[in-house]
């Protein structure tokens, strides 16, 4: 009866949309967990990459080695990646394009720049490579840009989110049991009344 039942269980689109937000979330607790992922998520901050990101954005970020970072300014035909890194100065994440790169010394080294901004990044001279952002302090390149999803990330609007959601759990599930019931209901009172109309 468990294997048939469950072969025949029909959900409605709610319950859908909430196995799938409840999937999602700890598909995202999951990659978060296992840091070592070469797939993670972040929000972006800020308004440097405009108009290839917006802050509140969601971004994708996998992480490559140095020789597959491609580099070129934004107007470029096909523009450098967009790269996440570590700030020199207070170990920040900053995203930014990769406008140039060099070998050197044994190492990748990654000229950046925000799209917004009419400079390179600080510190980095575009004539001195050995100024430049070092592979070893990129986390990765951005391959998905999800438009204010980001957002959901902020902790008031999860909060917000997971107040909702156990307040639309606690609807879901009383309404559910009332139809249930009145189901129940109705089926007693049809069995009485055959029960009657027969005797």
């Amino acid at each position: 009866m468990g294997v048939v039942s469950l072969m025949r269980l029909k959900l409605s689109r709610w319950e859908i949309v909430m196995i799938a937000v409840l999937a999602f979330g700890i598909l995202y607790q999951g990659l978060v967990a296992v840091h070592a992922s070469p797939i993670f998520m972040a929000r972006v901050e800020g308004k440097s990459m405009i108009p290839a990101l917006y802050d509140g954005d969601l971004v994708v970020i996998m992480r490559v080695g140095g020789g597959s970072i491609h580099a070129a300014p934004k107007y470029a035909s096909t523009p450098g990646d967009i790269i996440v890194y570590y700030s020199r100065s207070d170990g920040y994440l900053i995203i930014h394009r990769a406008i140039a790169k060099a070998y050197l010394d044994g190492k990748w080294r990654f000229l950046t720049q925000g799209d917004n901004v009419a400079v390179p990044d600080a510190g980095q001279d575009p004539k001195d490579p050995s100024t430049w952002i070092t592979e070893d302090r990129v986390v990765g390149k951005v391959v998905v840009r999800v438009p204010k999803v980001g957002l959901l990330t902020l902790p008031v609007v999860r909060a917000f989110i997971l107040i909702a959601l156990v307040i639309a759990v606690l609807v879901y599930l009383s309404e559910r049991k009332k139809s249930s019931s009145s189901l129940f209901k109705g089926r007693i009172k049809a069995t009485f009344k055959r029960l009657l109309w027969v005797g």
